[in-house]
């Protein structure tokens, strides 16, 4: 199959991404950026092979952003700090794919998580045409969002949430990476009927894009937050 020009770039950036996040000096900083693009897997699983719990350097972070051409984002698992870069290897629509070079992937719609690949209880689908509106549109209101998950058997369990969305007063600045854009903040607090109670966060721009956030991600992996460095 002929690769396109643009998949090349994109190949190429991740490669490139790794050769300069492994030519760092020796020592503590070196085993952490070497093993930035181990994976989500390592990030979820709290191995400690994607950053531990100390975040990306400043200079870690210019080095990424500054290698890539394609979108560039962040992710941190919140109990335990730690943490991979992502890069945007396909848009489709509304959705965007970000992946790791181990291959694990995490989709967006306008930066709101719907699925995920390669983690281990995965989010297999997610239906959100009842809040994405209410978050993209910054306006407070009450909605259903349905969440389907990957067990250890490949079976698929799906979760019934009633989500009350509040949108703040107001704006505030975000600055990550590249980005510097005023946002609103809105906040998603769902349970579902089996009892599972959620708390996300998403900074929502102008345009109804979220470029910071805090997302769950499902049972086995929890709660993430994700920035947008680069568009």
């Amino acid at each position: 199959m002929e690769m396109t020009g643009r998949r090349m770039r994109q190949l190429a950036g991740g490669a490139v991404l790794i050769a300069l996040l492994s030519a760092c000096s020796s020592g503590q900083e070196k085993n952490q950026t070497t093993a930035v693009f181990s994976g989500l897997l390592d990030l979820v699983t709290g191995s400690g092979k994607s950053g531990g719990g100390t975040p990306p350097s400043a200079a870690q972070i210019d080095k990424a952003i500054g290698a890539s051409e394609d979108p560039l984002a962040l992710a941190t698992r919140v109990d335990n700090g730690a943490w991979s870069f992502l890069i945007q290897i396909e848009e489709n629509g509304d959705y965007r794919t970000f992946a790791s070079p181990a291959r694990q992937t995490v989709v967006f719609r306008h930066g709101v998580v719907t699925s995920t690949r390669g983690l281990g209880g995965d989010l297999a689908s997610s239906d959100l045409d009842g809040v994405l509106p209410l978050i993209r549109g910054r306006q407070s209101g009450q909605a259903r969002r349905i969440m389907r998950f990957l067990d250890g058997e490949n079976a698929t369990r799906s979760f019934d949430f009633t989500c009350n969305i509040k949108a703040a007063e107001g704006t505030e600045t975000v600055t990550s990476g590249e980005i510097e854009v005023a946002v609103t903040s809105v906040t998603e607090s769902c349970r579902s009927v089996q009892g599972w109670q959620i708390d996300n966060v998403y900074k929502v721009d102008a345009e109804g894009e979220v470029v910071a956030s805090s997302q769950w991600l499902g049972p086995t992996n929890g709660d993430f937050s994700i920035r947008l460095l680069k568009r």
